[in-house]
Parts: structure tokens; C-alpha cells; sequence
């Protein structure tokens, strides 16, 4: 399911693999397995398996499932590392995108983090001022 959700020969992630995939992630109730799999892609060499790799990333934080964060973060780590040595603007889109699941994965955190990530930035208590944080 993974080598179909991220394949980088089209363009398009299919609806119907990325919800087969998320089902599978959500039975096993535990996201960490997920993470190795995405490692196996060629996530620095095509932009699209890497594009389609951070979509399913976003898709398994949204349903809070277990997740190894510091095996994340190091992850996201190296793409925006990988992907800021080349110049073109789908690259910084790709680094843009994984700056960005590194952010609500710092509010998911349950440690320091402010609520859950449901899509939107809702928060699971009411915050007054942004010093409240």
C-alpha cells in the first residue's frame, strides 16, 4: 500500500490508496511502522514521492496515532535539508510543506504541546492570549 500511495510514476495520489493505507495505519493503532516504510522511498531523488510521502504524513498525524516524534522530526530534519540545496520553486514547496508538518507536530507533541491537530488549528482548551501558550 505504501509503494502504491507513494509512487512517484504519477502524479496524482489516488483517494482510494490513501484511505486504504490510513486504515491500515488505524488498525494497527500504531503509526511508527509507517515511518520506516516512507524511509524505503525514494523521497530525495523524485519530488512527487516525496510531495506524496508528506501528504500521508499529514494524513496520520490528523488521526493521532502513535508516532516515534523524534524519528519524525529527524525525518522532516533531512528532507528540508536535502531539499533546500536545489534550486526550484517545487523544492521549496516540499520544504515549505515539511516546515510545516514539523510545526503541528510541535503542537501534537503531548509533552509541550497546546491541543490535538484535527485538519485545523482547533485547540482542546481555550487559549486567551497567544503568551498563554
Amino acid at each position: 500500500l505504501v509503494l502504491k500511495a507513494t509512487d512517484h510514476q504519477s502524479d496524482m495520489l489516488r483517494a482510494e490508496e490513501l484511505k486504504r493505507l490510513l486504515l491500515e495505519v488505524r488498525d494497527a493503532q500504531d503509526g511508527r511502522w509507517l515511518l520506516g516504510k516512507l524511509r524505503e522511498r525514494p523521497v530525495f531523488s523524485h519530488r512527487i514521492c516525496a510531495f506524496k510521502c508528506l501528504v500521508v504524513l499529514q494524513r496520520v498525524l490528523q488521526s493521532d496515532l502513535a508516532m516515534d516524534w523524534s524519528q519524525l522530526g529527524a525525518f522532516l530534519e533531512s528532507l528540508i535539508h536535502h531539499w533546500t540545496q536545489v534550486e526550484s520553486n517545487s523544492c521549496q514547496l516540499l520544504v515549505d510543506y515539511s516546515r510545516l508538518l514539523q510545526s503541528k507536530m510541535e503542537l501534537m507533541d503531548p509533552d509541550s504541546g497546546c491541543g490535538k491537530f484535527s485538519g485545523t488549528f482547533s485547540f482542546s482548551r481555550s487559549v486567551a492570549e497567544p503568551s498563554d501558550l
